[in-house]
Formats: C-alpha cells, structure tokens, sequence
C-alpha cells in the first residue's frame, strides 16, 4: 500500500483547495476544477525562475533538497550568468527566492552578477516537491513502496500520495496557496520574480487553472528531466508567468 497523508490532513488540503475552484476526490486523491476559480493576485507582474542546471538533471535521476546531485553544473552556473544580464533589463521591484540550496546557489549568482541593486527575500517556507529516498535513482530502479508511491503520485496523480520521508502535491498547493497569499499581502501593484523549483511553478499553474483541466501538459519524465534523451531545457530560464 503507498504511502498517504494522514486523514487530516487531506481533509485540510481539499477544503483550502475547494476554495480555489479545486474538488478532490478523497478517495484516489484526483483533482478536478469545479469551474468557480476565485483566485486573484494583485502584483502587477510575475516572473520565474527555476533554479540552475544540477548534475540529478543531467544525469536523469531524482534529487531531494540535500542529496550530492542536487547541486549545480558548471553550464547550470554558466547559463545563470547570461539570465542575470536579461534580469537586469526587465523592470523588477524585488526578487523572493526559496530555502534549498540549489535555489539560494541560483539566487547568488543572480546576485553577484546584476547591475542593479534588488531587494533580495528568502522565504523559508517555499518548499517544492520532495523526493527524500528517492534521490540517486531513476523511476525503473524504484522497488517496493517507493515504486508504489512514484506511480501513485506521478501516473495516478494522487494529490495526497508521497513518499515515506517525501512530500506530497497537495503539500506543494497548500504552499503555493501560503505563496499567493504572502505576494497579495506584500507586493500588490509590483513586479516580482520568483526564484525556486519547478513543482512551485506547477502548483500556481493548477490554483490558477492555466490549462482547462489539471495536470494538462505536465510530463513526470520530462518535469523532473527523467528521459535518458532529455534535455533539461527549463532550468535556468526567465519566464513571465503572470500579468495583470
């Protein structure tokens, strides 16, 4: 049997995600919208940044916060250096960025190499998906319960399954829902950029129902550069994800 969130903890992430146009069946842990999206944010501007290229990527294999491959290549260094020149001709009010050290290792090569003087926040509390027990491994080397939970929460996904020491996707949307709120609160009308992992990113595009179904487009091998042939081309790249 996969690992779960215990019951109430379920029971709180559906009701916080209820109020953001999402219905959970409490049962297999899908989600769908409930076509009430209700979710406003009030920075002028967005912008992200998924921390650099690491060696997990290039090597297709998982990562948790603290494992040896999760620190950045040297191209991942050297690519940040080409984002901090374009950082540096956007309009940015404040740069947020999150606690694990491949995040704070991007930040600072962002902030060693801008020209401008940005105000830096980190947020400890920005935490993305977590893969403690995992890391080292590709999906086919994962046996057990912990193959039991991959599947459960990257093939069926299951918003309350995760690993014996790892995280859950509704941890990261009940996170994503702290981060929309501390954005509302501290930077309406301002243009942001955002620096973390990509399962943050992914949590904001499903409260904000980007795409008209969830998990719309997202690709467990590619999201987490699993492919033997892939490529990690969403690492280190400046995006606008948001407007108003």
């Amino acid at each position: 049997m996969y690992h779960r969130e215990k019951s109430e903890s379920c029971n709180h992430i559906a009701n916080e995600l209820k109020k953001y146009g999402i219905l959970t069946d409490m049962q297999s842990g899908k989600i769908s919208y409930s076509g009430n999206q209700s979710v406003n944010l009030y920075c002028k501007n967005l912008y992200f940044l998924r921390h650099g290229e690491t060696e997990g990527t290039t090597s297709h294999r998982f990562m948790s916060a603290f494992s040896p491959n999760s620190c950045l290549t040297e191209k991942g260094r050297q690519q940040l250096l080409h984002v901090a020149n374009k950082i540096s001709q956007i309009d940015i009010d404040h740069i947020l960025f999150s606690s694990i050290p491949r995040v704070k290792q991007t930040a600072e090569i962002i902030r060693q190499n801008i020209n401008q003087g940005y105000d830096f926040t980190e947020l400890s509390w920005l935490i993305g998906i977590d893969n403690t027990g995992w890391e080292g491994k590709t999906p086919k080397e994962l046996d057990g319960i912990d193959a039991e939970d991959f599947i459960e929460r990257e093939k069926k996904h299951n918003i309350f399954a995760r690993s014996v020491r790892g995280s859950s996707w509704g941890q990261v949307l009940l996170c994503s829902i702290t981060l929309i709120n501390y954005l509302n609160e501290h930077f309406s009308g301002k243009n942001v950029l955002l620096i973390s992992q990509g399962s943050i990113l992914m949590g904001f595009q499903l409260l904000l129902h980007i795409h008209d179904e969830p998990w719309k487009k997202y690709d467990t091998d590619d999201f987490f550069c699993l492919k033997n042939n892939g490529q990690s081309t969403n690492y280190g790249k400046l995006k606008l994800i948001y407007h108003n």
